[in-house]
């Protein structure tokens, strides 16, 4: 919990509301992308390039994904 909070808050706002929005609040990407003014295949993108970017955090701190 402590570590998804510490990689949450080194996010830019953007990413962090694409993030929670997709994971936490469970809504589409075609929804998310919508709102935020990008294409679903940007949002996508972006969301994949964040799970990456987790599984690196976690992986630094010796959490096996």
């Amino acid at each position: 919990k402590d570590l998804l909070s510490d990689f949450l808050r080194k996010l830019p706002d953007g990413e962090r509301r694409l993030f929670m929005g997709r994971y936490w609040h469970g809504q589409s990407v075609k929804e998310l992308a919508e709102r935020m003014g990008l294409s679903a295949n940007a949002a996508a993108v972006r969301l994949h390039r964040i799970r990456e970017e987790l599984r690196d955090f976690l992986t630094e701190r010796g959490i096996t994904v």
